[in-house]
C-alpha cells in the first residue's frame, strides 16, 4: 500500500506547476525567447506573465520569421481587451504560416497559462529552429519524409557515429556525447572526450558546452546541472541542440591537424558512421553452397580505405568478390563451403578502424533437405514505410510443420498471419522506418530455404496510393478461366501516384507462369497470361512493392472441349468499351450442305438475360434446323467483354461472357448475315449480391417517437440486386407499420411507425439474406409531454345552504387569558348570542383521513378546449382529508398548468396545449385517482382557421363596424351572428373587401354585453365569441335660449366627471341663430335638440385639465370654456359601475359548479347583487367589468348549514405562515351552541393571539410567529377539538432573501475541423470513467472550432464530432487533463470590503482570484433582508469583480462555491449599515420677466429629442378666445423657439403639437402686460427626463417659469449614483435642465426635485416638486464579442451570391457597418439583413475578379479579423 501512495505522490508531484522538469523547461525556453530577442532589445523575465500583453510576443514572432504583423496592434496595452487583441493579432500571424496551434488560445497566454504557454513557446522552437536548418542529406527522400525530432537526431548520430544516440534525455547524462558532438564539428575542441571520467559528469558538460559557446557561437540555453537532470525532459535539451546545425567556428582556433577552410568543419574519418548490410551478415539463415552478399555505405565515413576480411571456422580467409554499386556503395560476395561460425571483419580508414557492427557473427548451416513449404510474394522483396509488406506462404507437401515468422531491421514491425484455410497463409508486416530488414521464414523452427529474405523498404512518397489501384477482368475472376486460352486482366494504377507495377503467377506446383503486360496509356496496363495446367493459380499484383486491394486472386481453371473458333476481343479495332466483341462459330455438320434458314435458330439461356457482375453467363445457341450457313455473336456494353464459344458438335453451341461492368449490354445473333428471332438481346448485368454493402443512414436508427414518423435511407446501388424487407420489432414484440419506398437509384426510403414505446431492432434482409453489422437498439420515446403539478391539500368543511340569506349576525364576545405551558396562549371564546338562518347537514373531517372518493373536478376544461388558450377546471377537496392533489395532462404536445390555491380546500387549474388531439387529465388525491379520473378532453386548434376580429370592446348604440383579417388564415367567415343581452340572435351581413379582409356592420338597439358569433365554411359550429358592450343612451334635456351663444350647460361640464365615461352638455347657439361647426373636443360633432340647442357627447380618455372650445359657422374665431379636473380613474370606474350596468357577476361554488349573480338596480346610483346558496362553504364572487381596463373584482363568503352546529375553521394561518408577519385563519361559528371557544398556538416562539368578531357569525383570529418552525393551533370549542384541530401550520423564514450568479471556467481546445456551419454538428466528450461530460462547440475569434467543458477526472478525455451522426475526420480525438486542470477550491483567492459591511443604496465590493484554481464553476450566493442583484466583471489577471448594491440593512451572508465546493472563508458574513443618498443640486436665480407688450414679439424656448421640426405646429389662443398659428424655429440641437405677435393684451394660451399630437407640457401660459400674481405654483416642468434615464447618458426636461416672477429656482438630483446637473437659462423665463448619472447599479431610482421661491410673494408661494425616474444601465460596446464565419469571408464567386454571418449578440449597442472595396471599383450591392438578437446575415455579389478588402466594423471598430482580404480568381 505505501509503494502504491508513493507512487501516486510521484505523479501528483510530476504533475504539478512545479515540477523539476517544469522549471528546466521554462528556463530553457526563456533563455530562447531571450536569445531571439536580443536584437530588438527587449528581455523575458518571467514566461508565464510577459508574453500576456501580446508585445513581447509579436516581437518575436517578427524576429523569428523576418516579417512584419499583418494588421495593426495595440502599443500601449493597459486594458485586457487590448491585450487580447494583441495576441489575437500574433495567433492569427500563426495561423497564416502554417503552424498550427492546439488548444492555445489569446484567453490563455493573457491569463498566464503555463502549460499552454510552454505548448506555445515549443511550437515556434519546433518550427523556426528544429525544422528550419537545411540539413546536409536534405534532398534525400528519406530524410525528407522524417520529423524534426528524427532529423535532428539522425544529423547528431551522422556527426557522432562513434555513440549509439537514440534519445534527447539518458544518452546526454555523462557530458560525453555532448563533447564528442563539439569535437565532431570542430576536432580538437574537445579531444580527449573518450577520456572522461563519467563520474565527473558536470565537469565534462560544462567544458563541452563552454566550448560550444565560445568557439562555435552555440548559447548556453540550458544549465549544465539542467541537462543532468534526471527530471529533464527531451524537448529543454532538443531546443540546446537544435542551435549546433547552424553553428560555425569562430576564426583565431588553431588545430593540431590540416584545416579545410572551404567548409565550417574538418573532415575526417568516421568509421562508425559507416553501414553494413545484407544477407551475408545475418548471424543464421545462411547455408552451405549458398552466395552470400552483403552491401557497406560509406559516404558519410569521411576519408579513408575500406577492408573486409571473412575467416571460417577453421580460421582460414574466404575469398571475397567486391564491387562499387554506386558512389560511396560497395557490393561483397562470397561462398561458405562449411558449416559452422563465420567472422565478417570489416574496417575503415588504414584497416584499424572497425565500422559499426563489426566483426559480424555469421552462422553457416548445411545444405537445405526436401522443402515443405515455400514463400513468395513482394514483401520479401520490398515495401514503403507505414504500409503492409505481404507475401504467401504455401504447403509444398501433404504434411507441413510450424511457421515462425521475424523480422529484422531498423524498427521493430508488426506482423499479422491470415490463414486462409487452403495450404496456404497470407503474411503482412508494417515497417516504420526505410531500410533493409531481414524477414526469417521458419518451419519447425528452422529457417526454410533462402531465409532470410531481404527487404529493401523506401520511404513513402507524396501521393502514393497503392489503395487505389483496381484490378478486373476475366483473368482475375473467380469463376475460372480456361486452360490453354488466354486470360487478360487490366491494372488501373491512375489514382494511385507513383509506383512500380509487379505481377507475381504461380501455381499450386510452385511453378510461375510468365504474364506479359502491355502499358497503352499511362496508368492502364493490359495482362494476360496463359495458364497450362489445371490447378489454382494464385496471382499477386503489387505496386511500389506494397499489394494491391484483392491481391492475391486465387483463380481456378477450366478444361473445355473446343473445335470452334474464338475471335478475341483484343482483335476489335475499335477502342470504345460499347465496342462490339464477335465470335464466329462454323457449325459441324456431316452430309450435303442444306440452305440456310435463319428465322429457324433458336437461342435461349440465362445469359440472354443477364448476370452478375464477375460471374460467368452462359447461353446455348440451336442451327440444327436453320441449315447451313456462318454463325456471328457480337456483344456491346459498358465495358469490352470476351466471349468464348464451345461446339457442342450437335447443330449446337455454347456461348460464354464474363461481363467485367454492371449495366444495360446487346447480343447480336447473325446466321447466314441474318439476324435471327429474338436479336438483339439486352442482358442487364447486375451487382453480386453482397449485402454487407447495404448502408443505412437517416435519424430513424438513433431515436424515435411513438406515433411519429421515422424515417430511414437504405442505399443498395453496390449490393447487387435482390429484394428488401425491413421489420422494426420491438422488445416487447410490438411490430410498426412499415413502408418502403424504391427511388429507382439503387437506394430507398422506409419510414415504419411505432405506436408503442421501447427499444426497437430493425431486421433487414436484401435478397433474403440478413444485413449484416446493422446497428440496432432503436430507443423510441413515448410521444406523450406530461405537464406535472403537485400540491398538498388540506381536507377542508363542505356546506351546504338550501335558502337564500343575508349574512347579519351579531355577536358579543367576552375572554379571559390563560397559558398552557412555554410559547402557548389560550383564549376562551363565550358565544352569547348568535343570529343565523335554518342549517342541515353533517360534515365532519377527522385529521389524517384521505377519501379520494370526496373529491370532485368539474368545468369546461375537463371536456373540451382549445389549443393555445387557457382551459379551466376546478378541483374540490374539502371533505377528503390530507392527502396529496396531483394533476398529469397526457397529450400530444407539452401544456402549460398552473393550479392555484383558493384557499378554502378547493383549487384552480389551468392548462394551456400547444397542439390539438386527444388529451387525458389524471388527478390523483393520496395517490389515488379521484372519481372520473382520467379525463378524456378533446383540444382543438382554432389558430390556423379564426380570422383576427377589430372592432370597438366598448360603443354607442348607434352603427358599428367590425372587420375580420383573413390574410392569414385564408378563411372567409361564411356566417356572422350577434347574440344580445335578451339572447336574442340576429344574422348580419358579410362584405368582402376584396383584400382578404371583410366587413361586419351591425347597429345595437339595446345596452349590455353582446358577442359576436362567426362560423366558417368548413367548421360545423361558431368559434369562440367576439364579446363587446352597448353604453346606455343619454339625452341632454337642458334647453337653452338660441340667442346668447356664451351659455353652455350640462352635467360634462359641471364638477368632477369621469375620465373614460360618457358626458352631455348643452351648447346653445349663436345670436344669429347659427349651430355649432366644430367642437374641438375628443369627436367634434354636434346633435340639434329642435329647440335651439345640441347635444354633445364626449368620454374623456385622461385625468386632468380639459378644455372645450366651440366654433360657429359664422364666426372664425374659437370659444373657449374651462372645467374641472377629470377625476381618479379608479373612483370613476366604479362609478362608472354603478351607473352604467357594465358589469356581470357570478358565484363559483366550493363543488366549483358556478351561477350567475342577480343584478338590481336600488334607485340611489347603486346595484345589489343577490344569489341563492345550495352548497356550504367557501363562495368566490367575480364580479366582471367588459371594458379591458378594468380589474376583476373578487369577494368572498362563507355558507353554513342549519343542520351542521359544529365550530369550523378555516384560512391560510392553519396551514403555512411567515416570520414576523400576521397569520390569520377565520373561525365559523354562527350555528352553534353558546359556548366557550379556546384557541391555543403552540410552537418555536411566542406568538401573540388575538381575535376580533366580524358580526356576521364568524371571527378572525391573528396570531405573530417571530421564529420559524411547525406551529400547533388547537382550536377547542366546549373543550372539545373542532374538526380538524389540532391544525399544524410551517412557518418559515421570511426575512431573508437569496440571489445567485454562476460563472463557469472552462477549459478551451481548438480543433482541426473546417466545417463552416457549426449547427451541423454535434459534441461529446467522455471521461476516463467512461462518464459523459458536458460541453459545448464554439467559433473562436481566429475562425476554428473549439470546445469548451469543466473538467472532473485526470487523465485522457475522448472528443467526439459528428455530422449526421458520423464522425467527422480525425473524429475521436483524445484531450489529456492534468491534475492542474481540475478545480480546486482551496486555491480560490478570496477578498475585498463585500465580504464583511456595506452601506444601503452603495456598491458593495469584492474580488474572487480562481487564475490558480483550475478549472470549475464558480457559484456566488448573498442572502440577506433582501433581494440584490449580482454583477460579474472579469479582470486582467484572471480574477473576478464581484459587485452588489443592498437596499435594506442587516446582515447578508455571501455563500462563494468553485466546483460545487465552499471556498475557504465561505459562507461570509457582511454587516450592511443605513446609507444615505447622494444628492446633487444646482441653484439659477431668475430675474423680473420683461413684460410683454402688443405688437411685439413673444417667444418662449424649450428642448425635446427625437422630433423633427417639419412635424411641429403651433397655436396661441387670444383672451378673447381668437386662434392663430404660431411660427416654430430651431435654435439649437433638439432646441426650439415658439414665437407670435400679440394683439391684445391678457393670458394667452401657447398650444405645440407634433404630428397632431399634443406635446407633453403643452398648453403653455404666457401673459401679455403686466404680469399677475406669480408663484411657485405657476411653475411648470415637463420632458422625458422627469420619467427616466439611462446611466452615463444626459436626461433633459424644460422648466417654464415666467409666469412664477422674479425668484431662486433651486433643482436637486437626489439617488444611490453620482450624478452632473446642468441648468441652461434661454432667457425668455424658460431653462432647460439636463443631469447625467455617473454612478450606475444595474437599476436606480432617483428623485428630482425643483423649488421656487419669490422675494416679494408671500412665503406659502414656493414649489416643491418631486418626481421619481429609473436610471437603466447601457451595455457598452463590446467588439471582440462578435463572432464571425461563413464561406463570404474567405472567398467568392462571380456573379454568385456569397454569403456570411456576423453574430453582435453580446457585444452590446452599437451600429454595424459593411463596407467592400475591389480591385477598381467598390463593390456594388451589399445587403445586410438583420436576423433577430443582433445576428446579421451579409450578401454581396462580385463582377470582377481581383483582390477585394471587406471591412466589417462595430461602430468605429472593426470587428475580429477584419478587415478581411479575399482574393477572387
Amino acid at each position: 500500500m505505501s509503494d502504491f501512495v508513493n507512487s501516486v505522490t510521484a505523479a501528483q508531484i510530476n504533475l504539478s506547476d512545479d515540477a523539476p522538469w517544469k522549471k528546466i523547461q521554462k528556463n530553457t525556453f526563456t533563455r530562447w525567447c531571450n536569445e531571439h530577442l536580443r536584437c530588438v532589445d527587449k528581455q523575458i523575465n518571467d514566461l508565464r506573465f510577459d508574453l500576456s500583453d501580446g508585445l513581447n510576443l509579436i516581437s518575436l514572432l517578427e524576429v523569428l520569421s523576418h516579417k512584419r504583423m499583418f494588421r495593426k496592434f495595440h502599443a500601449r496595452p493597459t486594458l485586457r481587451q487590448l491585450k487580447l487583441d494583441n495576441v489575437s493579432v500574433a495567433l492569427e500571424f500563426l495561423d497564416r504560416e502554417k503552424i498550427k496551434l492546439v488548444s492555445i488560445d489569446s484567453k490563455a497566454i493573457v491569463d498566464g497559462n503555463l502549460k499552454l504557454i510552454l505548448g506555445l513557446v515549443w511550437t515556434l522552437i519546433l518550427h523556426y529552429s528544429i525544422s528550419i536548418p537545411v540539413w546536409e542529406d536534405e534532398a534525400s527522400d528519406t530524410v525528407t519524409k522524417l520529423t524534426p525530432e528524427m532529423k535532428l537526431l539522425g544529423w547528431i548520430q551522422s556527426k557522432v557515429p562513434e555513440l549509439p544516440i537514440t534519445n534527447f534525455s539518458q544518452d546526454w547524462q555523462d557530458g560525453k556525447a555532448l563533447g564528442a558532438l563539439v569535437d565532431g564539428l570542430a576536432p580538437g575542441l574537445c579531444p580527449d572526450w573518450e577520456s572522461w571520467n563519467a563520474v565527473q559528469r558536470v565537469t565534462n558538460t560544462r567544458e563541452a558546452m563552454q566550448q560550444a559557446d565560445d568557439w562555435l557561437g552555440v548559447p548556453q540555453l540550458i544549465a549544465p546541472e539542467e541537462i543532468l537532470d534526471p527530471g529533464v525532459d527531451e524537448r529543454s535539451v532538443m531546443t540546446y541542440l537544435s542551435l549546433f546545425p547552424k553553428a560555425k567556428l569562430k576564426p583565431g582556433f588553431s588545430f593540431f591537424c590540416h584545416i579545410c577552410y572551404s567548409t565550417p568543419f574538418i573532415s575526417v574519418p568516421k568509421p562508425k558512421a559507416c553501414r553494413a548490410t545484407g544477407r551475408g551478415l545475418q548471424a543464421r539463415g545462411l547455408r552451405v553452397g549458398q552466395l552470400a552478399d552483403f552491401k557497406v555505405d560509406t559516404h558519410k565515413a569521411g576519408p579513408g580505405n575500406l577492408a573486409v576480411h571473412i575467416r571460417e571456422p577453421t580460421g582460414n580467409e574466404v575469398a571475397v568478390k567486391q564491387r562499387e554499386v554506386l558512389e560511396g556503395i560497395y557490393g561483397f560476395e562470397y561462398m561458405p563451403g562449411d558449416e559452422g561460425d563465420y567472422t565478417v571483419d570489416i574496417t575503415w580508414a588504414n584497416n584499424h578502424l572497425f565500422i559499426y557492427g563489426s566483426p559480424f557473427k555469421v552462422h553457416v548451416g548445411p545444405k537445405a533437405g526436401q522443402q515443405k513449404i515455400r514463400a513468395w510474394g513482394p514483401g520479401l522483396e520490398g515495401g514503403t514505410v507505414g504500409m503492409p509488406a505481404s507475401f504467401l506462404v504455401e504447403a509444398s507437401g501433404v504434411v507441413a510443420g510450424m511457421l515462425g515468422f521475424a523480422i529484422e531491421g531498423p524498427s521493430q514491425a508488426k506482423i499479422e498471419c491470415d490463414d486462409k484455410n487452403d495450404g496456404s497463409c497470407f503474411v503482412r508486416f508494417w515497417p516504420t522506418e526505410a531500410g533493409e530488414y531481414a524477414v526469417h521464414v521458419m518451419c519447425d523452427d528452422e529457417e526454410i530455404e533462402d531465409s532470410p529474405f531481404m527487404a529493401c523498404i523506401a520511404p513513402k512518397k507524396k501521393s502514393f496510393s497503392p489503395d487505389k489501384v483496381k484490378v478486373y477482368g476475366a483473368g482475375v475472376s473467380p469463376a475460372g478461366v480456361l486452360m490453354n486460352c488466354q486470360a487478360e486482366f487490366t491494372v488501373d494504377a491512375t489514382q494511385a501516384g507513383e509506383g512500380v507495377l509487379k505481377i507475381f503467377i504461380q501455381t499450386l506446383e510452385g511453378s510461375c507462369i510468365k504474364v506479359d503486360v502491355i502499358c497503352e496509356e499511362a496508368g492502364i496496363y493490359n495482362c494476360s497470361y496463359t495458364p497450362t495446367t489445371i490447378c489454382k493459380h494464385s496471382i499477386v499484383v503489387s505496386w511500389g512493392g506494397v499489394s494491391v486491394p484483392g491481391s492475391p486472386f486465387a483463380v481456378r481453371i477450366i478444361i473445355y472441349m473446343c473445335k470452334c473458333p474464338v475471335v478475341s476481343g483484343t482483335e476489335v479495332l475499335a477502342p470504345d468499351p460499347l465496342s462490339p466483341v464477335s465470335c464466329e462459330v462454323e457449325p459441324s455438320w456431316i452430309g450435303l450442305l442444306v440452305p440456310a434458314h435463319p428465322a429457324d435458330v433458336k437461342a435461349y439461356g440465362p445469359g440472354l438475360r443477364g448476370g452478375l457482375l464477375g460471374q460467368r453467363a452462359e447461353f446455348t445457341i440451336d442451327t440444327r434446323e436453320a441449315g447451313s450457313g456462318r454463325l456471328t455473336v457480337t456483344m456491346e456494353g459498358p465495358c469490352q467483354v470476351t466471349l468464348q464459344c464451345m461446339d457442342n458438335e450437335d447443330g449446337t453451341c455454347a456461348v460464354f461472357y464474363l461481363p467485367a461492368e454492371h449495366g444495360e449490354h446487346t447480343i447480336r445473333i447473325f446466321f447466314d448475315n441474318s439476324q435471327i428471332p429474338g436479336s438483339p438481346f439486352l442482358p442487364v448485368v447486375h451487382l453480386p449480391l453482397d449485402p454487407s454493402k447495404v448502408t443505412v443512414s437517416g435519424p430513424g436508427l438513433t431515436k424515435g417517437k411513438v406515433g411519429e414518423p421515422c424515417m430511414v435511407n437504405i442505399d443498395c446501388a453496390l449490393a447487387g440486386s435482390g429484394d428488401l424487407s425491413v421489420e422494426a420489432v420491438s422488445d416487447s414484440g410490438a411490430i410498426a407499420k412499415t413502408e418502403v419506398q424504391e427511388n429507382k437509384d439503387g437506394s430507398y426510403t422506409v419510414v415504419y411507425v411505432p405506436l408503442t414505446a421501447g427499444v426497437y431492432t430493425l431486421l433487414l434482409k436484401y435478397g433474403g439474406q440478413v444485413v449484416p453489422i446493422f446497428p440496432a437498439g432503436i430507443v423510441v420515446e413515448p410521444a406523450v409531454y406530461k405537464s406535472h403539478v403537485k400540491l398538498t391539500g388540506q381536507g377542508k368543511i363542505t356546506h351546504l345552504l338550501k335558502k337564500q340569506r343575508y349574512l347579519k349576525s351579531c355577536l358579543e364576545w367576552c375572554y379571559r387569558r390563560t397559558t398552557f405551558g412555554p410559547h402557548s396562549k389560550k383564549v376562551v371564546i363565550l358565544c352569547l348570542s348568535a343570529f343565523a338562518s335554518n342549517v342541515k347537514g353533517d360534515l365532519a373531517n377527522a385529521a389524517g383521513n384521505c377519501d379520494p372518493s370526496q373529491v370532485l373536478a368539474d368545468g369546461l376544461g375537463l371536456f373540451q378546449g382549445l389549443a393555445g388558450h387557457p382551459n379551466k377546471c376546478y378541483i374540490n377537496t374539502r371533505g377528503a382529508g390530507n392527502g396529496h392533489l396531483e394533476v398529469t395532462i397526457d397529450g400530444p404536445s407539452e401544456s402549460k398548468v398552473s393550479c392555484k390555491d383558493n384557499e378554502d380546500g378547493s383549487y384552480t387549474m389551468e392548462y394551456i396545449p400547444s397542439a390539438a388531439g386527444q388529451y387525458d387529465i389524471n388527478i390523483t388525491y393520496g395517490e389515488k385517482s379521484i372519481p372520473g379520473s382520467p379525463f378524456k378532453v378533446t383540444v382543438k386548434d382554432v389558430s390556423a382557421t379564426s380570422a383576427e376580429i377589430a372592432g370597438p370592446r366598448i360603443c354607442a348604440q348607434s352603427s358599428q363596424n367590425f372587420t375580420f383579417d383573413s390574410k392569414k388564415t385564408g378563411n372567409i367567415p361564411e356566417t356572422v351572428t350577434v347574440i344580445s343581452p335578451q339572447g336574442l340572435i340576429e344574422l348580419l351581413g358579410v362584405e368582402d373587401n376584396g383584400d382578404g379582409t371583410c366587413t361586419v356592420s351591425y347597429s345595437p338597439s339595446v345596452e349590455g354585453p353582446h358577442s359576436l358569433m362567426v362560423k366558417y365554411g368548413d367548421d360545423t359550429a361558431f368559434s369562440s365569441p367576439f364579446k363587446f358592450q352597448v353604453l346606455p343612451k343619454h339625452d341632454g334635456s337642458f334647453a337653452q335660449d338660441c340667442r346668447s351663444k356664451k351659455d353652455k350647460h350640462g352635467p360634462g361640464l359641471e364638477g368632477k366627471y369621469c375620465a373614460k365615461t360618457p358626458q352631455n352638455f348643452t351648447i346653445g347657439c349663436s345670436s344669429a341663430g347659427a349651430a355649432p361647426e366644430t367642437v374641438v373636443i375628443v369627436n367634434p360633432g354636434a346633435t340639434d335638440n329642435g329647440d335651439g340647442t345640441y347635444s354633445v357627447v364626449y368620454c374623456p380618455y385622461i385625468d386632468g385639465l380639459h378644455s372645450l372650445e366651440v366654433k360657429y359657422t359664422d364666426e372664425d374665431a374659437f370659444i373657449k370654456v374651462k372645467f374641472l379636473h377629470a377625476g381618479e380613474e379608479a373612483f370613476c370606474r366604479w362609478l362608472f359601475l354603478i351607473m352604467f350596468l357594465m358589469f356581470s357577476g357570478k358565484v363559483i361554488m366550493p363543488s366549483g359548479m358556478t351561477a350567475q349573480l342577480d343584478i338590481i338596480e336600488s334607485g340611489d346610483g347603486t346595484i345589489t347583487l343577490k344569489f341563492s346558496p345550495t352548497e356550504e362553504g367557501l363562495h368566490h364572487v367575480l364580479i366582471k367589468s367588459c371594458a379591458a381596463d378594468i380589474p376583476e373584482l373578487s369577494l368572498q363568503y362563507y355558507v353554513n348549514s342549519s343542520m351542521n352546529r359544529c365550530v369550523k375553521a378555516h384560512g391560510r394561518g392553519l396551514v403555512y405562515g411567515v416570520t414576523h408577519e400576521t397569520a390569520a385563519f377565520t373561525i365559523y361559528h354562527e350555528d352553534t351552541a353558546i359556548g366557550e371557544l379556546d384557541i391555543t398556538v403552540e410552537g418555536a416562539s411566542e406568538s401573540e393571539v388575538c381575535c376580533f368578531d366580524n358580526k356576521d357569525g364568524t371571527c378572525t383570529v391573528t396570531y405573530l410567529p417571530t421564529q420559524p418552525g411547525e406551529y400547533k393551533i388547537h382550536v377547542r370549542h366546549n373543550d372539545m377539538h373542532i374538526s380538524g384541530s389540532p391544525f399544524k401550520a410551517k412557518i418559515t423564514d421570511g426575512s431573508l432573501r437569496k440571489s445567485q450568479v454562476k460563472l463557469g471556467t472552462a477549459v478551451d481546445f481548438a480543433l482541426d475541423i473546417t466545417e463552416e456551419d457549426i449547427s451541423l454538428l454535434t459534441a461529446s466528450i467522455s471521461s476516463p470513467t467512461r462518464q459523459d461530460v458536458p460541453c459545448s462547440l464554439k467559433r473562436q475569434p481566429d475562425s476554428h472550432i473549439g470546445i469548451s467543458f469543466i473538467p472532473r477526472e485526470v487523465g485522457d478525455h475522448l472528443v467526439s464530432i459528428k455530422k449526421d451522426g458520423k464522425h467527422v475526420r480525425s473524429s475521436p480525438i483524445p484531450v489529456c487533463i492534468n491534475l492542474s486542470d481540475i478545480g480546486d477550491a482551496s486555491k480560490v483567492k478570496v477578498f475585498g470590503p463585500g465580504l464583511h459591511s456595506g452601506r444601503t443604496n452603495h456598491i458593495s465590493e469584492f474580488v474572487v482570484n480562481t487564475r490558480d484554481a483550475g478549472y470549475g464553476g464558480l457559484t456566488v450566493a448573498i442572502e440577506g433582508p433582501t433581494n440584490v442583484v449580482i454583477h460579474t466583471e472579469e479582470l486582467e489577471d484572471g480574477a473576478c469583480r464581484i459587485s452588489y448594491c443592498p437596499s435594506k440593512p442587516g446582515t447578508y451572508k455571501v455563500f462563494i462555491r468553485f466546483s460545487d465546493v465552499h471556498v475557504q472563508g465561505s459562507p461570509f458574513l457582511a454587516e450592511v449599515s443605513d446609507g444615505e443618498l447622494m444628492r446633487q443640486s444646482i441653484t439659477h436665480y431668475q430675474k423680473p420677466p420683461l413684460t410683454a407688450n402688443i405688437g411685439k414679439e413673444c417667444s418662449l424656448t424649450f428642448k425635446i429629442s427625437g422630433i423633427d421640426m417639419e412635424t411641429m405646429a403651433a397655436k396661441v389662443s387670444a383672451p378673447s378666445g381668437m386662434a392663430a398659428e404660431a411660427m416654430v424655429t430651431a435654435t439649437d440641437r433638439d432646441t426650439y423657439a415658439v414665437s407670435f405677435v400679440p394683439e391684445e393684451m391678457g393670458v394667452y394660451s401657447v398650444s405645440m403639437k407634433s404630428r397632431g399630437q399634443e406635446i407633453e407640457g403643452s398648453p403653455l401660459q404666457y401673459t401679455v402686460g403686466p404680469l399677475g400674481e406669480g408663484g411657485a405654483a405657476k411653475v411648470q416642468m415637463w420632458g422625458q427626463g422627469l420619467h427616466g434615464a439611462h446611466a452615463k447618458i444626459p436626461a433633459d426636461f424644460n422648466i417654464w417659469a415666467r409666469e412664477a416672477g422674479e425668484g431662486s429656482l433651486c433643482v436637486s438630483v437626489e439617488g444611490p449614483g453620482h450624478t452632473e446637473l446642468h441648468l441652461d437659462d434661454h432667457k425668455d423665463g424658460s431653462c432647460s435642465v439636463s443631469y447625467t448619472i455617473l454612478l450606475y447599479f444595474s437599476r436606480l431610482d432617483h428623485g428630482l426635485m425643483s423649488s421656487g421661491c419669490a422675494e416679494s410673494l408671500q412665503p406659502g408661494s414656493s414649489l416643491n416638486s418631486t418626481c421619481t425616474c429609473s436610471a437603466e444601465s447601457i451595455l457598452l460596446s463590446n467588439v471582440s464579442e462578435i463572432t464571425s464565419h461563413g464561406p463570404g469571408l474567405s472567398e467568392a464567386s462571380i456573379g454568385q451570391k456569397n454569403t456570411f454571418y456576423v453574430d453582435c449578440s453580446k457585444a452590446g449597442r452599437n451600429m454595424l457597418f459593411v463596407g467592400m472595396l475591389g480591385p477598381t471599383v467598390p463593390c456594388e450591392r451589399v445587403t445586410v439583413r438583420h436576423l433577430g438578437k443582433n445576428q446579421y446575415s451579409i450578401n454581396y455579389t462580385l463582377k470582377e475578379r481581383g483582390k477585394y478588402i471587406l471591412a466589417v466594423k462595430w461602430g468605429d471598430e472593426h470587428i475580429p479579423g477584419s478587415p478581411f482580404h479575399i482574393n477572387v480568381l
